[in-house]
């Protein structure tokens, strides 16, 4: 081994007691639930990441067309196919990861990131 993991002090160790336990006590407020938004909410704030996400990446798509995308409709606009591509594609590796992280065991790996990846980056396989 390189590094030796020294022993963590008593007082970090009820520190992280005390950690877990108010997790436990709060699991019910503070729970990974992936589907606790419904409708309008739900709708817009997955339409709001699609949107920022790719227009970080620099895809030329507004909310309404990543609100589209959510609704698995056409673009309200014309619109460049890659750029339609790309929302999309988020659109559908994001369903996809809310899906597979319910599965008990789901292991999390290099495969999982590639697949990813592809998902969204299927309109320009010169970046996958």
């Amino acid at each position: 081994m390189i590094f030796s993991v020294p022993k963590l002090p008593e007082r970090f160790i009820q520190v992280i007691e005390t950690i877990s336990d108010l997790r436990k006590k709060l699991s019910h407020i503070t729970s990974d639930n992936l589907n606790r938004w419904h409708g309008y909410l739900a709708r817009m704030a997955y339409a709001r990441l699609i949107h920022s996400s790719n227009t970080m990446e620099g895809i030329n798509a507004t909310l309404e067309d990543a609100v589209a995308a959510v609704d698995g409709t056409d673009s309200p606009r014309p619109t460049n196919t890659d750029d339609w591509k790309a929302l999309t594609g988020h659109r559908e590796a994001m369903d996809y990861i809310i899906q597979i992280s319910k599965e008990p065991g789901f292991p999390y790996n290099e495969g999982t990131i590639l697949g990813l990846h592809f998902m969204m980056m299927k309109q320009d396989l010169t970046k996958n």
